[in-house]
């Protein structure tokens, strides 16, 4: 991957020099794109486009580097740990203005005026089907 955000870019942003850290930011890019391109929903090419996203990408990638514990719920008795998948709100915030809303709509999308349109029909031919069917009924007595 590498389309939005190089592993330079990378530590000029986050201030790192040295190469400390740069097998750990080379495995996270390829997370943290694949992460950025599910939650906004953008293709690799728009989002390198957007240098805004550099930014966000930093972010999360500084956010792994710190080791977070990511614990949500902690039960003492009996010892039960629950972890987050996610990252934290403060994080997902730089990237809800590029996020697409995906949204589908109903092949046949009816209004209320077309039902209320329906049922009038509808009851007027039914009554109109009694009224053949009790003619039918008195002609043949």
């Amino acid at each position: 991957m590498g389309k939005i955000i190089t592993s330079t870019e990378c530590k000029a942003i986050l201030q790192i020099s040295g190469s400390t850290y740069d097998t750990t930011i080379g495995v996270l890019i390829p997370i943290v794109e694949n992460y950025i391109l599910r939650y906004t929903n953008l293709t690799e090419d728009s989002a390198s486009a957007e240098p805004g996203l550099k930014l966000a990408a930093a972010q999360l990638i500084n956010f792994q580097i710190q080791k977070p514990s990511n614990i949500t719920s902690e039960t003492i008795g009996a010892y039960s740990v629950a972890y987050s998948q996610e990252y934290p709100k403060y994080l997902t915030a730089g990237l809800k203005p590029y996020r697409l809303v995906v949204s589908y709509q109903e092949p046949y999308s009816w209004s209320d005026d077309i039902y209320t349109e329906f049922d009038e029909a509808s009851e007027w031919l039914i009554n109109i089907i009694i009224q053949d069917l009790i003619y039918i009924v008195l002609v043949q007595v």
